[in-house]
């Protein structure tokens, strides 16, 4: 690492410090496309359950649906990750929603019952990239 980059990055306890900001939490998942899609025809109501109004129009409209949702449900499991939690703990997939910037970027709403629960936590700035390959999301 040059020396440049060691200024602004610190490894402190278990959490990373980048240009003073606390990376409290990593979140990764991959959702298979197809099966996505099997669940999502084959379980009535699993989209609203899963997904906002708002993320399940925006899905609608993508040339690739299934891939797009797969997407979503990922960074929605990546953030349960990053912040050590799970639905065990009184909140509903939906408490989560990937918005678009206005370039089209993703970004993570928070709301409800997981807002609450994350209050007294460190600010939450998450950071999110949504990948594709020929299967997985």
């Amino acid at each position: 690492m040059s020396p440049q980059r060691q200024r602004h990055v610190a490894n402190k306890g278990n959490s990373l410090h980048y240009n003073g900001l606390r990376i409290s939490g990593v979140g990764i998942d991959i959702v298979r496309i197809a099966r996505m899609r099997e669940r999502l025809q084959s379980e009535s109501g699993l989209a609203d359950e899963l997904f906002t109004p708002a993320e399940i129009a925006y899905c609608d409209s993508q040339a690739n649906p299934a891939a797009e949702f797969a997407g979503l449900f990922a960074a929605k499991e990546a953030l349960l990750k990053a912040v050590a939690m799970g639905l065990t703990d009184g909140f509903v997939w939906r408490d989560i929603e990937v918005i678009r910037d206005s370039i089209g970027a993703p970004t993570l709403a928070i709301t409800g019952r997981l807002s609450a629960l994350l209050v007294g936590r460190p600010k939450l700035i998450p950071h999110l990239s949504i990948s594709f390959a020929k299967d997985a999301a």
